[in-house]
């Protein structure tokens, strides 16, 4: 933008761009001769790993895809996943095959569940300068279907009939009351989780007898047992990204530490378990947590940070 006006009259007080392209430029100073730019250069990539729970080692997955929140269809054969740093939503087989982009920009997806039969997908999406909204399309393509806003990690009830997810992300800043509701996706009913208040990201266990949730503030875990309607609290460690085990028996998440860590809690007894330490464990920046999928085994998915951060030095040409 010119900085001041010319003898000749008012100047033209527009931005002009001066980059494109896929990489991010941070931090912009000028030469002292005015004649170049230095930035820092960014560019964002993601490498999927899995932790083998043999050699407790973290390996590339599904070939090391730059993605994240990575799901798995109740029969084991479907993944869908949203792609760093673009966040589009994809399906494909297992292996790879079968590939299918289901949203494109401007839309940003995150956190894509499937319909326990296989043949939906709901997530989250939103637009440059808008709130969440929660969305539902087919695993096969098409136009995405827009439920509501202002919600925030949704999930399904393990029967199908209804979506799971907390209230209070009205705005952008997410400042606003946390709970959790159900909408029945017949009628689009909603209705409030009792004794729910203050709690946020739930999570359905597969056998439907539970629902998790975590506390705002204190960010623990709480219980909600679906047979008595009551909740119980489970731990006191301060909890990053809950999922289930597909068995129903634990839930994974990690720590909110400085060094971060991967821990399990058993449900029957509440014992608690470290899985594996994220220490020299270079992240990628997520949506979610560092834990960002489980494979039908339980062996947790990671998202490692394999993108590039240099200094450059751009010709500046001033008109």
């Amino acid at each position: 933008m010119r900085e001041r006006g010319t003898l000749l009259g008012k100047p033209d007080r527009e931005p002009v761009q001066l980059t494109a392209g896929p990489m991010d430029f941070l931090g912009p100073i000028p030469s002292k001769d005015g004649k170049k730019l230095f930035v820092v250069g960014s560019l964002a990539r993601a490498e999927l790993a899995r932790y083998d729970l043999k050699s407790h080692q973290f390996v590339p997955f599904m070939s090391g895809i730059s993605a994240e929140a990575l799901t798995y269809s109740k029969d084991g054969q479907w993944v869908t996943y949203t792609s760093i740093p673009e966040g589009n939503l994809f399906r494909s087989r297992v292996d790879g095959s079968e590939k299918l982009q289901l949203t494109f920009p401007p839309v940003t997806a995150y956190e894509p569940r499937w319909s326990p039969d296989g043949k939906r997908i709901a997530f989250q999406g939103s637009r440059p300068g808008q709130n969440w909204r929660m969305y539902l399309i087919s695993a096969d393509g098409g136009e995405a279907e827009e439920l509501m806003t202002g919600i925030g990690d949704l999930g399904w009830s393990p029967d199908g009939k209804s979506l799971i997810f907390h209230s209070g992300m009205e705005d952008l800043v997410s400042t606003s009351p946390r709970a959790v509701q159900l909408m029945d996706l017949k009628t689009r009913k909603v209705s409030q989780l009792p004794g729910s208040e203050g709690f946020y990201s739930p999570r359905w266990s597969p056998d439907g007898n539970y629902i998790s949730a975590l506390q705002v503030g204190a960010e623990v875990l709480q219980l909600y047992d679906v047979r008595t309607s009551k909740w119980t609290k489970l731990e006191d460690i301060p909890v990053g990204w809950p999922i289930w085990s597909s068995d129903s028996k634990y839930i994974y998440f990690d720590s909110t530490e400085s060094v971060p860590k991967l821990y399990r809690i058993r449900i029957a007894d509440h014992s608690l378990e470290q899985v594996a330490s994220f220490q020299g464990i270079r992240l990628a920046p997520t949506l979610g947590g560092s834990l960002t999928g489980l494979t039908p085994d339980d062996s947790p998915l990671v998202s490692r940070d394999v993108g590039t951060q240099e200094i450059y030095a751009l010709d500046l040409e001033l008109p």
